[in-house]
């Protein structure tokens, strides 16, 4: 594939799945293989799965560190 190089810009991490996947997407989307449309939800779904992650982390520390405090 010839625009695979192209597409690595030094930017992101090499082993970034997100980073990855938006990569496909638009791959896909330069090689006519999906429309505007269906590119804009995959990005908007790869987006909302990372804050959803993001989030549940944060929940857990906050759980976590409320577990820390000793016991009055």
């Amino acid at each position: 594939m010839a625009g695979a190089e192209s597409d690595k810009n030094g930017e992101e991490p090499e082993g970034d799945p997100v980073a990855a996947a938006r990569r496909s997407i638009h791959v896909l989307f330069e090689g006519g293989y999906i429309d505007d449309d269906h590119a804009t939800a995959a990005l908007l779904a790869i987006d909302l799965g990372r804050q959803r992650v993001e989030r549940r982390g944060r929940r857990r520390n906050v759980v976590a560190d409320a577990g820390d405090e000793p016991a009055r």
